[in-house]
């Protein structure tokens, strides 16, 4: 590569998720003799608009939420929403918003379009029309889960690379299966590790109150209905109703929003109908992550579905046992009986039964998150990721 690639990053999310974590950590790792960093973002506020300022890289706001193209999230293919109409009512800024990207593509010279979203690949692909400059879309959503009709079809038409976070979400976009390449999310282990200490994870138990003696199971996620955090306070009220009073759940996650706002509600009133109120706790949004699941002894991810699973790779990676449902993109990562225990969704009796055999026999499930770390540490390796994704620009550029 004979001169620095120009890429621009765009994501619309005010707020830090997976994805936005994926995008902060390339941000802050692509090597500059390599790489040029730009980022359109929303304009709203948020956890990780505020992330985006502490970088030193030049970063653009445009308005993606009233321009936006309705996106339909749905379990079956055969009900997508007709979303012309509605694209058509909003054509005027959508129009507005991607000639704005165009022209930020034209004045810093931009070589690559990168879209972290599916709505930012909207724009994207409009964006690249206008440009002539090829646009990469990071797939992190499967098809099979969140279908976008035509959609789709207009986006992954118009890009010259789909980059799946997963096998599982790759092989959603069979359509497209010469553009299509798994590239998984880079985790940053020395950032995972960084203010890892005996006290800050004491500083975590104490400041919820949990006792030495303890036995905390974790869930990390925002509170959604598809995370199923419903199925592990069901199964461990079971557990702990049988004689065994030590586990307390700790519910990691920022609250949802929209329809799904009752949900921390919902689990409490469960809760105390069960009479375990006072072994569940409620933390909201943490970032630090590895101080939680160290002071944590068991990582347990009870999902419908995942396109990924962060999470799962941090806990691992600090030999935290995890036990997960067997769904999506999850038994890429976990192996059942070697590096953790699956089992299958929505079944609480399941769970039950696997979270009974880490408390029967916690020595053999540290050995399998022992054998985990291995596992991630050669899979999932930020050095390896960047270059991939290095090595795609560099193609991109080449070709052109």
């Amino acid at each position: 590569m004979h001169k620095r690639i120009r890429v621009l990053f765009m994501d619309h999310y005010p707020d830090i998720g997976g994805g936005q974590k994926t995008l902060l950590t390339y941000l802050a790792n692509f090597p500059k003799k390599n790489i040029n960093c730009y980022v359109v973002c929303g304009h709203e506020e948020g956890s990780f608009t505020k992330e985006l300022q502490k970088l030193d890289l030049p970063v653009f706001k445009v308005r993606f939420n009233e321009s936006n193209i309705r996106i339909n999230r749905t379990s079956e293919n055969t009900k997508i929403r007709k979303d012309f109409p509605y694209f058509l009512s909003n054509l005027p800024l959508f129009v507005k918003s991607s000639f704005k990207i165009a022209k930020i593509i034209k004045i810093n010279n931009i070589d690559i379009i990168y879209a972290n979203t599916t709505k930012t690949a909207c724009f994207g692909a409009f964006a690249s029309m206008l440009t002539s400059k090829p646009l990469i879309y990071r797939a992190s959503n499967d098809r099979f889960f969140s279908n976008h009709g035509w959609i789709d079809y207009v986006v992954c038409n118009q890009t010259k690379k789909i980059l799946a976070c997963s096998d599982f979400v790759a092989s959603s976009f069979k359509e497209w299966f010469w553009k299509v390449k798994t590239v998984y999310p880079p985790i940053d282990f020395e950032e995972l590790t960084r203010n890892l200490s005996k006290e800050s994870i004491d500083k975590i138990r104490k400041q919820y109150r949990i006792s030495n003696n303890a036995f905390v199971v974790v869930q990390i996620g925002c509170l959604r209905r598809v995370k199923r955090h419903v199925d592990l306070l069901l199964s461990t009220a079971q557990i702990i109703k049988s004689g065994n009073p030590r586990i307390m759940l700790l519910f990691v996650g920022s609250d949802s929003q929209g329809k799904e706002i009752n949900i921390k509600r919902e689990l409490i009133k469960i809760a105390k109908e069960l009479n375990i109120w006072k072994h569940i706790i409620f933390t909201g949004y943490k970032k630090d992550v590895g101080s939680i699941l160290k002071a944590s002894d068991l990582l347990v991810v009870p999902s419908l579905t995942e396109t990924f699973g962060r999470v799962i790779v941090e806990a691992l990676y600090l030999e935290v046992p995890v036990i997960a449902s067997n769904t999506g993109a999850i038994p890429e990562i976990i192996k059942n009986g070697e590096t953790g225990y699956l089992f299958e969704p929505q079944n609480v009796k399941a769970l039950k039964d696997c979270i009974r055999k880490v408390l029967e026999n916690y020595n053999k499930a540290k050995q399998l998150a022992q054998k985990g770390r291995r596992y991630v540490k050669i899979r999932f390796s930020l050095e390896s990721v960047l270059k991939k994704n290095i090595d795609i620009f560099s193609e991109l550029v080449t070709k052109r």
